[in-house]
C-alpha cells in the first residue's frame, strides 16, 4: 500500500492587500515616503507597541491593516517622535509580539479616536470604516466593478449616486489622506 508523506505547509509570504502609501513613521501624521502596488511582497521587521503599524526593512511604515499574512515581529524600541525627524530614525527591535489577527471587513471598527491634535475630525476611518462614524466622515470610498478604489467627496458628480457596499470593499473615510492610505484615488470628477 502507498503511504502519504506529510507536506509542510508555507506560510504565505506578507504583501500588501491593496495599494498602501509608506510613511516616514508610524502614523497618517509622517509623509509618504514610498508607495506599494496591491499584491507586492513586504520584508517587516517590526511594529509599533500597539501592532497598528509595521517597519519595514526599508525603513518605511505601512498600517497593518492594509497588509495580508502579516508575521509575528519584534516590537521596535523607539519609534521616531516628529514627522521633522522621522526619515533619520531607525527604529532598533525587542522582543516579538504575535502577528496581528486578520480582521474580516465586517468587523472593521466603525469609530475610532481621532489622531491627535490639529485635525478637524474627532473620528478617524484608518483603513476604511464600514458605516460612517459621524456626518464629519462623509467621503465614499467605492470599488468599481474593475476592481479600481475611488473615493468621492461631498458635492463630487457622482457622490450622490456612489453606494457604499461593504462586502465589496467599498468604505467610509473622514479625510482623503485616511482614503488615499487604504488605497484609494480621487474621483477624476
Amino acid at each position: 500500500m502507498p503511504t502519504t508523506t506529510p507536506v509542510a505547509d508555507t506560510l504565505a509570504a506578507p504583501v500588501a492587500r491593496t495599494n498602501a502609501n509608506i510613511r516616514s513613521g508610524p502614523s497618517l501624521t509622517y509623509p509618504v515616503v514610498d508607495t506599494v502596488l496591491a499584491g507586492t511582497a513586504l520584508s517587516i521587521r517590526a511594529r509599533t507597541p500597539a501592532g497598528d503599524w509595521l517597519l519595514l526593512d526599508s525603513g518605511g511604515w505601512i498600517y497593518a491593516e492594509l497588509v495580508a499574512n502579516a508575521p509575528a515581529v519584534p516590537v521596535a524600541s523607539s519609534l521616531p517622535v516628529s514627522a521633522a525627524t522621522a526619515a533619520t530614525a531607525m527604529p532598533v527591535v525587542s522582543s516579538p509580539v504575535p502577528a496581528a489577527t486578520q480582521i474580516p471587513a465586517a468587523e472593521i471598527p466603525t469609530v475610532a479616536p481621532g489622531i491627535g491634535g490639529g485635525g478637524s475630525n474627532a473620528f478617524t476611518c484608518i483603513g476604511g470604516c464600514a458605516t460612517p462614524p459621524d456626518p464629519s466622515c462623509a467621503i465614499k470610498g467605492n470599488v468599481n466593478s474593475s476592481g479600481e478604489k475611488i473615493y468621492h467627496t461631498p458635492g463630487q458628480r457622482d457622490y450622490n449616486r456612489t453606494d457604499i457596499k461593504t462586502e465589496e470593499g467599498d468604505r467610509w473615510f473622514c479625510t482623503p489622506e485616511e482614503a488615499q492610505a487604504a488605497g484609494f484615488r480621487p474621483a477624476q470628477r
